[in-house]
């Protein structure tokens, strides 16, 4: 399944379809930006005049609020609040100085409309004046301030509690007079009440996190596709923020439908686009290069591959390229069964070649060698050795063969060493090591001969010494090892080493090396029967030569 999947990747489908997919992200995020820079855009401007609205009215509020300050700070200088700070409040002249005092602030009041009460405390007195006289709700909202320590303030502060809040501010005189003015909160969220409700808006007024009035208390939204979006203005040099909370809701519903409408319309548009174009790349380019595929799969040289036929029409570079394929398949097929009729042609020019290498000095040898033992009288061992030579050549002569089991190779092979002992006995120690599970392996005829008889022919000089040769076969990690061994002379150096498919066996071009003719043409015949799977070992210690084949896996060449 994995590697079903890892191949599909590799597919040019695959990749077409993340092409698509990356398409298809970038034309939804472009989408989107432009949609959300549009709404935002949009909601910018319907907002604009509701924010306006707000931050205008706060500015004249902070005017009012500056225009009061700066009255009551005139106001703190004045020389009747001065005198109230160091008279006797039961002397005549502190009451007069009470009554003027009173009366500027009731004559000035007026013009600050903001301002709902000023109270004046003479805290060495203690003699409290409110101005004006019905506006006592203000004092318990004075000495809870105080007791929380207060006394000392600067600055508009918000004080109060739930349904009963305003703005203060004190101005001390002499340590001693304290001069109050009150702001109603109440009246305040009254004119912002008009303003909202005359704009289906909802509104508060807050310091920090506590709501002092209004409709309800809300989280200050920016998120573009909210049912209702906050405005917020806060105070300059006071902890207290208005609160619009606009409901937009018709707005998206007007703007959102139509834009979503045009986004969808262009989504569909994009789609069909790419699926007709995914269509026609497939007709045009991927179904040809799948039938191409195919072709190579379906041709492995065995059987000669049909002719590939698309199923629908096909114009261009691809109609060129399945022709172009179909007559490079044909002409491939033919180049094989030549390739194929000129190594038949090989095997049996290889074959011609064994037979032209056999010995005539062997057959004549083995004829005189036979008279001689007819003539002193041992027919027993002439009878043997005829025989010994007719299997010999019943053998040759049926070499047209392509393979035959090496049980059949090492027959043969005995039947020529025991001529050979007839010729020379006492001579010849012969060692045999045959690993009978390895009788059924398929092998070229005359593989292993040609190694014995070059052993006695080239190895066994000295006819005065007792000549030694190792026959054998074993198997060895799933190989089956074919070895032959003697005590001759030994290769040159140049012949020794491991030869096979990466490593070439080559015969040097001198007259010396004419009699190593047969092992090349043992290496040659090795691996075009077994290829890779062959290797043949050429080596001498100094004492023992050896010639050693090894086949891989040979269970894949038994019969």
């Amino acid at each position: 399944m994995k590697q079903r999947i890892r191949n599909f990747c590799r597919t040019i489908r695959f990749k077409m379809l993340i092409i698509l997919l990356a398409f298809l992200m970038v034309y939804v995020v472009t989408v989107s930006y432009f949609l959300y820079d549009t709404l935002q855009s949009t909601q910018s401007k319907i907002l604009s005049p509701y924010q306006d609205m707000l931050d205008l009215y706060v500015e004249q509020l902070e005017t009012s609020l500056e225009d009061i300050d700066s009255w009551m700070r005139n106001f703190s200088g004045d020389f009747d609040v001065n005198m109230m700070a160091i008279q006797n409040e039961k002397t005549d002249r502190y009451t007069l100085t009470k009554y003027r005092v009173r009366y500027d602030i009731h004559r000035n009041r007026p013009g600050y409309s903001t301002l709902d009460a000023v109270y004046v405390y003479d805290k060495r007195n203690e003699s409290l004046m409110m101005i004006p006289d019905d506006c006592d709700h203000f004092e318990p909202l004075v000495y809870d301030f105080w007791n929380e320590g207060g006394w000392e303030s600067e600055g508009w502060t918000v004080i109060g509690e739930e349904g009963k809040y305003a703005l203060f501010r004190q101005y001390i005189v002499n340590n001693s007079v304290y001069i109050m003015v009150f702001v109603d909160l109440n009246k305040i969220s009254e004119e912002i009440r008009e303003i909202a409700l005359g704009n289906h808006m909802d509104w508060n007024i807050c310091t920090g996190e506590k709501v002092l009035c209004g409709t309800e208390q809300f989280s200050a939204s920016k998120f573009i596709f909210s049912r209702s979006h906050t405005l917020e203005k806060s105070f300059r040099n006071i902890d207290m923020t208005f609160h619009f909370l606009v409901n937009i809701r018709e707005l998206w519903r007007k703007n959102i439908y139509s834009v979503l409408f045009l986004t969808v319309s262009l989504l569909v548009l994009f789609v069909v686009g790419w699926t007709l174009a995914f269509y026609t790349i497939r007709r045009r380019l991927l179904m040809p290069l799948d039938l191409l595929i195919k072709g190579m799969q379906n041709f492995d040289g065995d059987e000669k591959p049909e002719k590939l036929v698309p199923s629908g029409r096909i114009e261009g570079e691809m109609a060129f390229a399945i022709d172009t394929f179909n007559d490079m398949v044909s002409q491939i097929w033919n180049d094989r069964i030549l390739i194929y009729e000129e190594k038949l042609e090989n095997q049996k020019l290889v074959i011609q070649n064994l037979h032209s290498q056999i010995d005539p000095h062997f057959f004549s040898n083995t004829l005189n060698l036979i008279y001689n033992l007819i003539a002193i009288n041992r027919n027993d061992v002439a009878k043997k050795a005829l025989i010994l030579l007719s299997s010999y050549y019943r053998f040759m002569c049926n070499l047209d063969r392509k393979l035959i089991s090496l049980k059949k190779e090492i027959d043969f092979i005995c039947n020529y060493l025991e001529i050979m002992k007839l010729r020379f006995p006492e001579k010849l120690d012969i060692q045999l090591s045959f690993d009978e599970t390895l009788g059924k392996l398929k092998i070229p005829p005359m593989l292993l001969q040609p190694l014995v008889e070059n052993s006695i022919k080239y190895g066994f000089v000295n006819r005065s010494q007792l000549f030694h040769l190792t026959l054998s076969a074993w198997t060895e990690d799933g190989a089956a090892v074919l070895s032959v061994e003697d005590s001759g002379k030994g290769f040159p150096e140049e012949f020794r080493g491991t030869f096979d498919q990466n490593h070439t066996f080559e015969v040097p071009d001198n007259p010396e090396s004419d009699n190593h003719v047969g092992l090349r043409n043992i290496y040659q015949r090795l691996l075009m029967y077994c290829g890779e799977d062959a290797s043949l070992k050429i080596d001498w210690n100094g004492e023992w030569s050896r010639v050693e084949i090894k086949i891989r896996d040979w269970e894949k060449y038994a019969l």
